[in-house]
């Protein structure tokens, strides 16, 4: 059994899945175009490296770690909600495309 394999194994088994059982199996027998799922993983990355940066530069306002030179440049509370929509509309795509590439490898292999 390779990584790969063992990988697959362990996520099949999980009750949370997204992608159906069938689209594990076609994967397993490595049947499967992987360019729509390796274009999800891209935007993934793209984001979760965005939203990550924004909740650091919120968490170290919040915690002080700005000195007092800096503290025209905090962020009002107005902008703080603005910024943390920002990263909850992020997800939200992202959650999106994920569903997307789904249904796409669910109509793609003949289960819907």
């Amino acid at each position: 059994m390779t990584v790969m394999d063992d990988l697959i194994s362990k996520r099949s088994d999980t009750n949370f899945k997204r992608f159906d059982k069938v689209i594990y199996e076609v994967a397993r027998k490595r049947e499967i175009d992987a360019i729509p799922l390796l274009d999800a993983l891209e935007s993934s990355r793209s984001i979760a490296s965005g939203v990550v940066s924004l909740l650091l530069v919120l968490r170290s306002q919040d915690s002080g770690e700005m000195d007092s030179e800096e503290s025209d440049a905090l962020f009002n509370p107005v902008q703080i909600d603005d910024l943390l929509s920002l990263c909850i509309t992020s997800l939200d795509l992202l959650n999106s495309k994920i569903e997307a590439v789904a249904d796409l490898m669910s109509t793609r292999y003949g289960l819907q």
